[in-house]
């Protein structure tokens, strides 16, 4: 949640959304919601969040998503 409020502090809403997408995913997996597929989703998703972090020069929240 930090990495997304940094995001949207610095006017990256995008991102910013994008993380918090990230961060749903990873409570609904640890409240055990989720199927394997939606996992699979989320996992790529959350990669994908991570290389446009370090595309946008951004390494080092990459790591936190």
């Amino acid at each position: 949640v930090a990495v997304e409020a940094k995001l949207e502090a610095s006017g990256d809403k995008e991102m910013a959304a994008q993380v918090g997408a990230v961060v749903h995913s990873v409570e609904a997996m640890e409240g055990g919601e989720m199927t394997s597929e939606e996992l699979d989703v989320a996992l790529g998703e959350a990669e994908s969040v991570a290389v446009k972090l370090h595309v946008a020069g951004k390494e080092e929240e990459a790591p936190r998503v």
